[in-house]
Parts: structure tokens; C-alpha cells; sequence
């Protein structure tokens, strides 16, 4: 596979004089996707794509453990996993020290306080109990109170609590289910607040049940859904309310979702502004806000986005300054009712009632916020660059290629150094570099004259140098 550096990578291997890279791979399985997870407002954890895990403080970032392959969180819990690339998932710290002892082992993913372990079957983290006697599952989505998982199948599956018609199936039940029941076809994701839930089908049709009491869920109905209540609203039977997105997101009453072709849409409880429509007025029916977007994040009664342009943008309730708009003095209880520009240059995007964090192509993390760390304006928490464990793992790369290729990599013994997201080595014999970029990781080589040349994945690379 050929990969075309970009413009901005290639004008900075140039302000290094480096005309190689050896992008470096966290381990022979490859990289991690990115993730954060707060285990309490005095704690937040983020795990890099080199699968470190590092604790973010006042004062900055910290490195707490190495070989994390997923987080999981409930904000409203308080409660935090991590899932090891050795199958062993930890509870993390309400404190910010690192993972706590082992949970238990052979899992094949987490969600929640739900883990899935490789035999198919489901088990409460938590508890350590297994759920049902039920397995051959695939995927789970753990939200507390109602929990789903997917079959290879296809289908869907429940357990929990419905009754708000949370399950999507057409019950409504007051009586909690212990084991998880067909309730039916699955979805690519599920998002969620409170007892309103939102399925993005694998053809980009989206899906919502659940409470609706805030015209939340975007049928453009308000039923009541209770024999006993008719004051309740909701929609018990999963309802499509639109196609064509890749993304959706749930805040405290209203949601967000994104389509593939990059036009922003917001719907339901409007009191903050939060649906972006210059008013108040509630949207019982998804509205479009504008293009040009390529990732969504809600809050308690904000709205934040990323543009494909990598700009970050904010709007809604500003109450305690948690749009990161940086006017905590000025108009601390202000309200924006349409998007404006709150920072550039962001790759991801994560977001909650309590936290809020964004991500940058060097892997730097910023947060902002009233509840985490206090911070008016998007804040610099993780700063960009290899983890010391991928450090360690690319300086035993370059001794082992020095060795084995000493035609193209001379003298042997060349000093390690340390630029941005970058780890390299210059050898002034052959003119070349080697380097390990912290963001990609991707191989690289070029000899003097030459051009990048891509070598590709270095999984099986760093197997064969037997590096750890």
C-alpha cells in the first residue's frame, strides 16, 4: 500500500532535515483508535494510537500505563475501564493514578460497565458476574441503565430497563430485564442520554426511541406511550427519522448528527441555544445547520463540531464557560445561538455533560470546561509527540535495522533525538533517516536525493527485530 505524505508532513520532515521516516507501529497488532475517558471530574485519561495510556492533571499529562487497547466510561457513574492488549480489563483510578488491579481476563472489548469476552459471551465489569447464558455476540454498547448488543447475525439485543420503550421493540415495561431478549435488527452504533437512544443503521439511516418528553427524539411526534400515564411521552418502536449519516450524537434532551456528505443537522429541547437556529425554539424534526462538518459532540445544553477543515466550533448554554469560548468574565452566563469558531487545527473530538476534549494530527490533547479542570478556552493538556514506551520500542527498531541493513543505515550507532511528533535518527555515511512519527505510525525511508518511499505497516517489522 502506497501512502502520499501530506503537505504539512512533508514541510515538516524538512524543517528536520528528514528525508526518511520509519513511522512506528505501537505493537505487531498495530495502532489503537484514540480514545478518552473520565473516571471522575478529578481524573481524565486519554490513550493515545501507540496504545499508551496517560493521565491528564492541572498541570499536564502524564504516562500510567502502556499496552491499553480500549477505554470505557459512564459519565453519570463515575465508573472507568481499560482493556489491555493481553485480553485483562482494569478499573482506572477516580484519582488519576493508572489502572487498579485486574477485573478479570479474555476479553475482547468493553462498553460501559458491559465487557465482551472472546467467547461471545457478556459480563458485567462491575460485578463480575456473566449476563444470561446467552453468546455468540459481536458488539455491545453499555449505557447503564439499558445495555444492547449485536449478534454476527444481525440481530439486536436488550437488557436492562425499558420502561420509556427503551429497548425499541414496542414494550414498555416496568419491570427491569435481568438477561438480554431479541428486540431487533442491529445497528452500526448506538448513541445515548438518559432513556433516548439513537441507532445509525450501515446504510446511514438513523433511528430513535425512547423518552421523548423534549420532542428529543426527531419524530415529530409526541405520543403518549404509557396505559398508565398519559402525561409520559414517548416512542416505544424504533422510528427512522432520517438517511445519508455518518454520525449522531446525544445531549441532555436534544441530538446531533452529521451526514456523509457533510451537512450538520440538530433537533429537540432548544432552552441554550444548543441547536444552533438562532432561537430558542425547540425542533421536534431534524434541521439542517450547515456544511462542511465532520464530527459532532454534545454536552448538557452545548453543542460543539469539527469542520473536515479541522476548525472547532461551539455553540449553546455557556453557563460556567463550558463552550470554551473564553469570556468567563465578561459573559459568563452568555448563550450562542448560532456556531462560532472556538479553535484549528483538531484531527478528533470527544464530548459529555462534564467533559469536553479535542484532539490534534500530533496527538496533543486540549479540554475546556467548568467541571474538569476550570478552563474558559480550549487548553493544552497533553502535549504532542511519542509516548516513552514507542520511544523505546523505535530506538530498538533503528539498532535492529542499523544491524540488518548497515548498507543504508551508516554508521550503526547513530544518536536518537526527538522533534514534535517525531523520533529519528540521521546516519551521515548513507545520508538517510529514520524516524518514528507518533500520529500515523507508518514506515518510511529516503536516501539523499531521493523522496519519502513508504514501507508500509511495521507490525510484522517489529516482530522480526523482536522488539516488545
Amino acid at each position: 500500500m502506497r501512502l502520499q505524505l501530506s503537505a504539512g508532513a512533508c514541510r515538516r520532515l524538512l524543517r528536520l532535515g528528514c528525508a526518511a521516516l520509519f513511522a512506528l507501529s505501537a505493537s505487531a497488532a498495530g495502532a489503537v483508535e484514540p480514545q478518552v475517558a473520565l473516571a471522575t471530574t478529578n481524573a481524565a485519561y486519554v490513550l493515545r494510537a501507540d496504545g499508551s495510556l496517560w493521565s491528564l492533571s492541572q498541570s499536564g499529562g502524564a504516562q500510567v500505563a502502556a499496552d491499553v487497547k480500549q477505554l470505557a466510561w459512564i459519565e453519570e457513574y463515575n465508573t472507568a475501564h481499560a482493556l489491555k492488549s493481553d485480553g485483562t480489563v482494569h478499573a482506572l483510578s477516580r484519582w488519576g493514578d493508572g489502572l487498579e488491579s485486574s477485573v478479570g481476563g479474555g476479553y475482547q472489548a468493553i462498553s460501559g460497565d458491559i465487557g465482551l469476552k472472546t467467547d461471545g459471551t457478556l459480563w458485567n465489569l462491575s460485578s463480575g458476574a456473566q449476563i444470561g447464558s446467552e453468546g455468540g455476540f459481536a458488539r455491545i454498547w453499555g449505557f447503564g441503565n439499558t445495555n444492547f448488543a449485536s449478534k454476527a447475525d444481525g440481530s439486536l439485543w436488550a437488557w436492562g430497563i425499558s420502561e420509556l420503550g427503551n429497548f425499541g421493540d414496542g414494550t414498555v415495561s416496568s419491570t427491569a430485564s435481568t438477561t438480554p431478549k431479541r428486540v431487533g435488527t442491529a445497528y452500526a452504533d448506538i448513541a445515548n442520554h438518559g432513556s433516548s437512544f439513537y441507532g445509525l443503521g450501515n446504510d446511514g439511516s438513523l433511528w430513535a426511541w425512547g423518552d421523548n418528553a423534549y420532542r428529543q427524539l426527531g419524530t415529530g411526534r409526541s405520543n403518549a406511550c404509557n396505559p398508565a400515564n398519559a402525561m409520559i411521552i414517548c416512542e416505544a418502536t424504533a422510528t427512522q427519522i432520517g438517511s445519508g449519516f455518518a454520525q449522531v450524537a446525544a445531549g441532555t434532551n436534544f441530538a446531533m448528527g452529521v451526514k456523509a456528505d457533510g451537512s450538520l443537522w440538530n433537533w429537540g429541547y432548544n432552552d441554550g441555544g444548543q441547536l444552533g437556529t438562532n432561537n430558542n425554539h425547540w425542533a421536534g424534526q431534524p434541521q439542517k445547520i450547515g456544511d462542511g462538518y465532520a464530527a459532532v459532540a454534545a454536552g448538557y445544553a452545548q453543542s460543539f463540531a469539527l469542520k473536515t477543515d479541522g476548525t472547532l466550533w461551539a455553540w449553546g448554554d455557556n453557563r460556567g464557560g463550558d463552550l470554551g469560548a473564553d469570556d468567563a468574565q465578561n459573559a459568563h452566563w452568555q448563550s450562542y445561538y448560532v456556531p462560532f469558531q472556538i479553535g484549528s487545527g483538531f484531527a478528533r473530538l470527544w464530548g459529555g455533560v462534564l467533559a469536553k476534549f479535542a484532539m490534534r494530527d500530533d496527538g496533543s490533547v486540549w479540554t475546556w470546561g467548568s467541571a474538569l479542570f476550570r478552563e474558559y478556552k480550549p487548553t493544552q493538556h497533553l502535549a504532542a509527540g511519542l509516548s516513552s514506551g514507542a520511544q523505546t520500542r523505535a530506538d530498538c527498531l533503528f539498532d535492529w535495522a542499523e544491524q540488518r541493513y548497515g548498507a543504508f543505515l551508516s554508521p550503526a550507532g547513530a544518536v536518537s533525538a526527538t522533534a514534535g511528533d517525531y523520533r529519528y535518527r540521521y546516519y551521515s555515511g548513507s545520508r538517510a533517516y529514520l524516524a518514528a512519527k507518533g500520529s500515523d505510525y507508518r514506515l518510511y525511508y529516503l536516501a539523499a536525493g531521493g523522496t519519502p518511499a513508504d514501507l508500509g505497516d511495521v507490525g510484522d517489522w517489529l516482530t522480526q527485530a523482536g522488539c516488545p
